[in-house]
């Protein structure tokens, strides 16, 4: 009888708790009195107290704000008219699948640590089976992660035939492209759903078990990961080896470089982000998870000291004078959090990327706070886009822009004064607008009907990307000086330039170009 009445007035150590369930938890330890259990979760026991808490707010904070950034950057592709392309398309995707990602830590909320890394019972980690937060939460997280993954990669391949290839064949069968990016993250998101291999990490993400993590995660994954690399890298080699073939000088070279790296860099920072965030949670993954899950057993050395110092000082400062204990057998914090916040804020990253002024003064048309600026569809359409002009005299912006408009030719040939003729075959650009000059006398107004550049199409039907020629004031592309003609002399020829003032037009087409490296085409939507 006293046997019994000591036994039942046993209480274990803290932080343990008296084991009250009847299946084997590799948490439990038969203790001098009776069966113990570490409550769940078991790593926050293993470092100072409070730490892990400010690591998990630091990660909730963190994964809040790239989820505003993933929302903001879909409903910019969503409403936006300008974005409402085929690239456009692909970035909406990348950041449908990073909201999925970051967004499921929502579900996690109130209590991060409990909510979806433990059992009813408080002791059993969780998993597909005993949780459902966890095994909905885990969906989410391979399924986005997927999803951002194969739309870079989709993106990088239109990148690369872009450039190097001048091919659209990829926009051309755009419904078959943004279809097969969904099936294959649906169909690789689906495999650990079938298999219920979903359970909790350490932290507060649930996703797919550690026994079969490299085989239906991680290593289809790294197809993705390495088309874009190598992507890359054959794109990069391309630009390099034309330019440097076909370049009549190093100063030009260089200057066509910088032009390349200008124009290429959003989306090259783009799918190289992504490659990075999937690298560091790849090795955070794989260098922390298993120090916790595999070794939190009593067969482990370093976990009996562990558990006989708990037993020795027995008060609730037990964790923290028994931490030295398992410090060398844990993870680092601070690598843990460096690496975890790269995957975590990947979506400040893109938004720093995607969100260019050019977006902004989108959304401001769109509010109805600035003049929409009409966008160039095809040399044919006869439809009106904006060039942008400043002062040629101090460079400073001008405060309004010439509309230039395309005008379809007329179909009968003219001749006029010796020169060629002009055929069905070209378009007119004219200028029908004023500059407002900040120099003391206002400068003349242009005629509207005065045809001032000329150019041929070559191709018929051609259509340009969405055309924006913004680029600052400071560095103009054409210096196009006044041509003061005798009076009495004819009228201008059509492929002649006059202005009334010295001007600077500024041009960035995001159409074909022409450099040293050969021709080469602008991706659509960045």
């Amino acid at each position: 009888m006293a046997q019994s009445n000591s036994t039942a007035a046993f209480r274990c150590p803290y932080p343990f708790t008296t084991f009250v369930g009847s299946t084997a938890n590799p948490g439990c330890f038969d203790l001098p009195g009776g069966k113990c259990c570490l409550p769940c979760p078991k790593a926050d026991y293993f470092y100072p107290p409070g730490q892990q808490d400010s690591i998990m707010t630091m990660y909730q904070v963190f994964f809040a704000i790239s989820f505003a950034c993933a929302l903001f950057i879909c409903t910019t592709y969503i409403l936006l008219p300008g974005r409402r392309r085929y690239q456009g398309f692909l970035i909406l995707i990348n950041n449908i699948g990073l909201a999925l990602y970051t967004g499921s830590s929502l579900i996690a909320l109130p209590n991060p640590k409990k909510t979806v890394q433990c059992a009813a019972d408080g002791l059993t980690d969780a998993n597909w089976d005993n949780n459902t937060r966890c095994a909905v939460q885990g969906t989410m997280f391979v399924l986005g992660t997927h999803m951002c993954l194969w739309a870079a990669l989709a993106i990088m391949i239109n990148l690369h035939v872009n450039v190097v290839w001048r091919s659209k064949i990829l926009e051309r069968y755009s419904i078959l492209v943004y279809s097969t990016i969904i099936l294959i993250s649906v169909g690789l998101a689906v495999i650990p759903v079938i298999q219920r291999d979903i359970e909790a990490q350490p932290g507060f993400l649930c996703a797919v078990s550690a026994d079969v993590v490299n085989q239906i995660f991680f290593y289809p994954q790294s197809v993705a990961v390495g088309g874009i690399l190598l992507l890359h890298i054959a794109t990069g080699c391309w630009m390099f080896a034309v330019s440097r073939r076909v370049s009549d000088g190093k100063k030009n070279w260089k200057k066509w470089v910088r032009k390349q790296i200008r124009m290429q860099w959003r989306p090259a920072a783009f799918t190289a982000l992504s490659q990075a965030a999937w690298f560091a949670f790849f090795i955070v993954y794989r260098t922390n998870y298993d120090k916790i899950k595999n070794h939190v057993t009593s067969e482990t050395p370093w976990i009996r000291a562990w558990v006989f110092c708990i037993l020795q000082v027995n008060s609730t400062e037990g964790p923290a004078k028994c931490q030295s204990i398992a410090a060398p057998y844990v993870p680092g914090l601070g690598g843990a959090a460096f690496g975890v916040s790269i995957g975590i804020l990947i979506g400040v990253f893109n938004s720093l990327v995607l969100i260019s002024p050019q977006i902004m003064r989108e959304w401001r048309e769109y509010l109805g706070f600035a003049r929409p600026m009409s966008r160039a569809t095809s040399l044919s359409s006869g439809t009106d886009f904006e060039m942008s002009v400043s002062d040629g005299k101090d460079g400073a912006k001008s405060g309004s822009t010439y509309p230039v408009t395309r005008q379809p030719s007329q179909t009968a040939p003219i001749e006029e004064a010796g020169k060629r003729t002009r055929t069905s075959s070209e378009a007119s650009f004219n200028l029908s607008s004023t500059v407002e000059s900040r120099s003391p006398s206002p400068p003349a107004t242009p005629t509207s009907t005065t045809p001032i550049i000329s150019s041929k199409r070559t191709r018929p039907g051609v259509e340009f990307a969405d055309t924006h020629l913004n680029l600052p004031s400071s560095r103009p592309i054409l210096r196009l000086d006044p041509i003061a003609p005798p009076r009495g002399a004819p009228s201008i020829l059509t492929d002649r330039l006059q202005y009334p003032a010295p001007v600077d037009i500024d041009t960035r087409v995001s159409g074909d170009s022409t450099g040293p490296g050969g021709r080469y085409t602008k991706p659509d939507g960045w």
